[in-house]
């Protein structure tokens, strides 16, 4: 079905524009008489223009949140939805509101109005949707989302938090060596004149003379490196070597492989224990990690685990994520109670994630003090040794 911007007559004969999903005109044409209205005319809606926004996870939280409520208080699931949308205070979720409301009361299913919303809604929100519909069991599946999306929404807010510091240091840090280099290194060379200069004093002005001279050109180099960079990542063979490198560089690698197996466990085991099969739900975790090195990893996983080894061997076998993760999930295994065991894992690795984000910015912070140190005192020495020189010469 297609979005088609219409202009119409109603009954009063007043003009009525809108937005309406249909598989042709013919049809929109049917569906706006059957509303008491005459098209005008109609055009399909652009392709830009039709791409739904994609809720952050502190509006899915909500979302799902308030659906729950209201669902778990018998209010039909339309009418729940048609309120979200009359209480929503953004426009752009009022029309995703609308678009499931639309689709709903033509008889579509949540998880088919979803899917209907050009890929606004997150797969594994849609996979535990369709199995709380299947179930019966929708409001507690929205309850169950509403406090995976906050976790989400939760981490990567201290993630972001946490990176504030460690950037205003580094934007100082390159404030500080512009100033020097452009204010106080052409200064002190008017007051050594001709004298005899150490390597480190003839560097800095080196390199105070070039930064002076050729910094629009460095700017640019800088813009162009950045946006080349952005761009190579699109290139699927260097994203998953960046990626990897992200997973495996010294200190921080290991506090990025627990924070993804913090998200894989915690959203393996929402769609395990709402009855979604392994092999889905290890699909769906991979895909929500966004990172190319887990995904192949977690798809090596699944390929093991559908020739029929276990999944806590497989995870051993990948080497990929925290090993403690395999080690629970075999007696969850061993035990039969694989679905209690994740939902500890998940809330283990929920506090794991956040005291290793603690653990990024406390390393973080004194790396980038140091440099700042070294940078100001290089700068200071080779500043201070020439007058010390020419003292000695006075003297």
């Amino acid at each position: 079905m297609e979005s088609y911007l219409y202009t119409a007559v109603n009954n009063e004969g007043k003009k009525v524009r809108g937005e309406k999903r249909a598989e042709d005109v013919v049809h929109l044409y049917s569906l706006l008489n059957n509303e008491g209205l005459y098209c005008l005319n109609a055009h399909r809606k652009a392709q830009w223009e039709n791409q739904a926004v994609k809720p952050k996870n502190q509006e899915l939280s909500l979302m799902c949140k308030q659906l729950s409520a209201m669902l778990s208080s018998g209010i039909p699931l339309v009418n729940a939805l048609e309120m979200l949308r009359q209480k929503s205070d953004k426009k752009k979720m009022k029309k995703l509101y609308a678009q499931l409301v639309e689709e709903v009361r033509k008889g579509s299913s949540l998880t088919l109005a979803m899917k209907q919303c050009q890929q606004a809604f997150p797969p594994l929100l849609i996979y535990l949707v369709q199995a709380g519909e299947m179930n019966g069991t929708l409001d507690s599946v929205m309850e169950r989302m509403a406090g995976h999306y906050d976790k989400e929404y939760k981490l990567r807010n201290k993630v972001t938090s946490a990176l504030i510091y460690p950037i205003m240091l580094l934007v100082v840090t390159v404030a500080v060596i512009l100033a020097l280099m452009t204010s106080v290194v052409p200064s002190f060379l008017s007051m050594v004149g001709d004298m005899e200069l150490p390597w480190n004093t003839l560097l800095l002005i080196s390199m105070s003379n070039f930064i002076v001279a050729y910094w629009p050109f460095l700017l640019l180099g800088v813009l162009v490196a950045i946006l080349g960079f952005r761009m190579a990542l699109k290139v699927p063979a260097i994203r998953r070597g960046f990626d990897e490198i992200k997973v495996k560089f010294p200190v921080f690698g290991t506090l990025n492989r627990i924070v993804a197996t913090s998200r894989f466990a915690r959203t393996f085991s929402s769609l395990y224990s709402s009855g979604i099969s392994v092999i889905d739900s290890l699909q769906v975790s991979g895909d929500v990690l966004n990172n190319s090195y887990f995904t192949e990893k977690v798809n090596w996983i699944c390929e093991r685990v559908r020739r029929g080894e276990m999944l806590s061997r497989s995870i051993e076998a990948s080497e990929a994520f925290d090993p403690l993760l395999n080690s629970m999930m075999y007696v969850g295994e061993e035990s039969g109670s694989l679905e209690e065991v994740l939902n500890s894992i998940s809330d283990y690795y929920d506090t794991e994630a956040d005291n290793a984000t603690q653990k990024m910015v406390a390393l973080m912070e004194p790396i980038m003090i140091v440099i700042l140190a070294i940078i100001i005192f290089f700068v200071i020495i080779s500043i201070i040794m020439p007058i010390y020189d020419s003292y000695g010469m006075i003297a």
